[in-house]
């Protein structure tokens, strides 16, 4: 067996296309360019997609170590950079939900248009 033949990871989660081996993100067609870090994050929760990721496990499975407590927000900072990425290449979608004391869950959905009241 050749090495071209071996399985490529693939997630195909809404718009969001995500090939890890390939160094791939693609968002509705559009090309996100990330980091190593950020893909691996993404990564993560690509493989949990639909269900809530624990903030914990997150960065056990990212930088190899437990948490530092809540003072280390390197999870945070990278869900945060994600998001402006993702929304950038596709505005009308929202990627990464927040689950509260829990962690994040990647599950695309259509952004909910606000509007104001009384108008």
């Amino acid at each position: 067996m050749t090495s071209a033949s071996h399985d490529h990871r693939v997630y195909m989660i809404g718009p969001l296309e995500l090939a890890p081996d390939d160094v791939s993100v693609l968002v509705a067609g559009t090309r996100v360019w990330l980091t190593r870090r950020e893909l691996e994050v993404l990564e993560v929760l690509a493989e949990r997609a639909g269900h809530p990721v624990a903030r914990a496990e997150i960065y056990r499975r990212v930088w190899g170590a437990r948490v530092a407590g809540f003072k280390d927000r390197s999870v945070e900072v990278y869900i945060r950079r994600l998001r402006v990425k993702l929304a950038a290449a596709a505005p009308d979608w929202e990627h990464i939900h927040t689950h509260h004391n829990i962690g994040y869950r990647l599950e695309p959905e259509p952004r909910v248009q606000r509007t104001r009241r009384g108008r």
